[in-house]
């Protein structure tokens, strides 16, 4: 008998999940997926993450931006 890595057994099981036609919530594209996927594919993914934390994605880049700033790292 064969032993199978984990990530081998969850891909078999997920094989074995019904499988539906349905849009992409980000994109609009027609894809097939499991029941409850919502996005056609990684990309995807994270253009809705991005969206859905913009504004926390920015406050984090302001931060690290003026802790760059404030060390002296300037140009002129």
């Amino acid at each position: 008998m064969t032993e199978l890595s984990a990530g081998e057994l969850a891909r078999a099981l997920g094989s074995l999940q019904p499988k539906e036609r349905k849009a992409c919530a980000q994109c609009g594209e027609e894809f097939v997926g499991v029941l409850r996927a919502k996005y056609c594919s990684q990309l995807c993914i994270n253009a809705a993450y991005r969206e859905r934390n913009r504004e926390e994605l920015n406050r984090k880049r302001r931060e690290k931006y003026r802790r760059l700033m404030g060390e002296g790292h300037h140009d002129r």
